[in-house]
C-alpha cells in the first residue's frame, strides 16, 4: 500500500496514522508554550501535553533557543500562549 494513502493530513493539521489493529494515531503538529520573563531572563515554558513530552526528553523545564530550532524542524508549530490579567 502507498505511503500516502495511509497519511489522511486535515486542514487542521492534525496527522491520523492507521495501524495493522485499526487503531488510531493522532499527533498534532503544533505546541502551545509561553514566555515569562524571570529575573530580567526571558524562559519558554511548555504548556501542552506535547510541549511537555519534548521538554521531559530534553531533560528541562524550560526551552531554548536551539532546542525551539530543533522543534520546528521536526515540523511542529509554535504557538504562545496570550498573557491574562492574572500572569501580569
Amino acid at each position: 500500500m502507498n505511503l500516502f494513502r495511509l497519511l489522511n493530513i486535515k486542514q487542521n493539521k492534525t496527522i491520523s496514522v492507521l495501524y495493522n489493529n485499526n487503531r488510531r494515531l493522532n499527533m498534532t503538529t503544533h505546541i502551545i508554550i509561553k514566555v515569562k520573563n524571570v529575573y530580567g531572563k526571558k524562559l519558554v515554558y511548555p504548556i501542552c501535553n506535547t510541549a511537555k513530552k519534548f521538554a521531559y526528553l530534553t531533560d528541562t523545564k524550560t526551552f531554548n533557543k536551539p532546542q525551539l530550532d530543533m522543534i520546528k524542524s521536526l515540523g511542529y508549530d509554535l504557538t504562545l500562549q496570550p498573557e491574562t490579567i492574572g500572569d501580569i
